[in-house]
C-alpha cells in the first residue's frame, strides 16, 4: 500500500468512527426529506460542489438531489475568480429566486474550511427559512477566522455537522522542502455523504417508504426507468 493509501484510508476511518451518529442523524433528515417528496439541495463552492455533484444523476445516486450550480463560483470559467468570490459573503446566490425551494425540502452545504463568506451565507438563508442544513467540512479550522459578517463559522448555522477530518491544509504528503501536497478532501467528503445516502435509504426501505435513484445508463435495461425518473423530476430538479 502506498503512503497516500495509507494516509487516506486513515483519515476515512477516522471520518466514519467521528461522525457516527452526525451520519446517523443527517440519514434521518434525507429519509423523512424523502418521505416528504422534498428536494436534497447540495452546494458547495470550487472543489466542494464536486462532493454534490458526485451526487447528482449518478448511478446509484438518489434521483432528488438538486446541486446549486454558480458558474461564477465553480471551476470553469475562472477557478482563481472563484476562490476570490467565495470569500465575500454579497456574492451568495440568490437561491429562493433562483430555485423554488419549499418546506419539505433540505440543504447540504460543504466547505472544508467553513469560514468562507458565501456558503455561510448560503446556510444562514436556508436556517432563515426554518429549513434543516447539514454542513460538512473539517474541525481542524474552528479556531480560524470567520469571513462572514456574523463573525461565526458554517458548523454556527448547521443542524447537523460532519467532520470529514482533513487536516489544516487538506494536502497530506510531505515533501522534501517541508511543504505538503495532494489534498484529501474530495475523496473522505464523497465517502461521508454517500454514506449518509446508504444509511437514509436502508431507513426507507425499513419504513416502506419508496427511494427513487438512479441506475447506470450504460445498462440498456435501465434506459427506462431512468427516464421515468427524469420525467417525475425535471420540473423540480432545475439541472436534469
Amino acid at each position: 500500500m502506498t503512503k497516500y493509501a495509507k494516509t487516506l484510508s486513515n483519515l476515512i476511518k477516522q471520518s466514519d468512527r467521528v461522525n457516527k451518529d452526525a451520519v446517523n442523524e443527517a440519514a434521518k433528515l434525507i429519509a423523512e426529506c424523502i418521505k416528504n417528496d422534498g428536494i436534497i439541495y447540495m452546494f458547495g463552492c470550487g472543489h466542494s460542489l464536486l462532493i454534490a455533484q458526485d451526487c447528482f444523476y449518478r448511478a446509484g445516486g438518489l434521483s432528488n438531489v438538486q446541486p446549486i450550480f454558480v458558474p461564477e463560483l465553480m471551476l470553469h470559467i475562472s477557478a482563481s475568480n472563484s476562490s476570490k468570490l467565495e470569500k465575500d459573503e454579497a456574492n451568495a446566490p440568490k437561491i429562493f429566486d433562483e430555485y423554488n425551494v419549499t418546506d419539505k425540502d433540505i440543504l447540504f452545504v460543504f466547505s472544508t474550511s467553513g469560514i468562507n463568506g458565501v456558503p455561510i451565507e448560503v446556510a444562514k438563508s436556508f436556517k432563515d427559512k426554518d429549513l434543516k442544513v447539514i454542513g460538512m467540512g473539517s474541525s481542524s479550522y474552528f479556531n480560524e477566522k470567520s469571513r462572514h459578517s456574523s463573525g461565526k463559522i458554517l458548523k454556527d448555522f448547521c443542524d447537523i455537522f460532519i467532520d470529514n477530518c482533513v487536516p489544516k491544509g487538506d494536502a497530506v504528503l510531505e515533501l522534501d522542502n517541508d511543504s505538503k501536497a495532494v489534498p484529501v478532501s474530495t475523496s473522505i467528503s464523497t465517502f461521508l455523504i454517500q454514506s449518509c445516502i446508504y444509511q437514509a435509504i436502508l431507513l426507507c426501505k425499513k419504513n416502506n417508504i419508496n427511494v427513487d435513484y438512479f441506475e447506470s445508463g450504460n445498462l440498456s435495461k435501465n434506459k427506462e426507468t431512468n427516464n421515468e425518473l427524469v420525467s417525475k423530476y425535471k420540473e423540480r430538479i432545475k439541472h436534469l
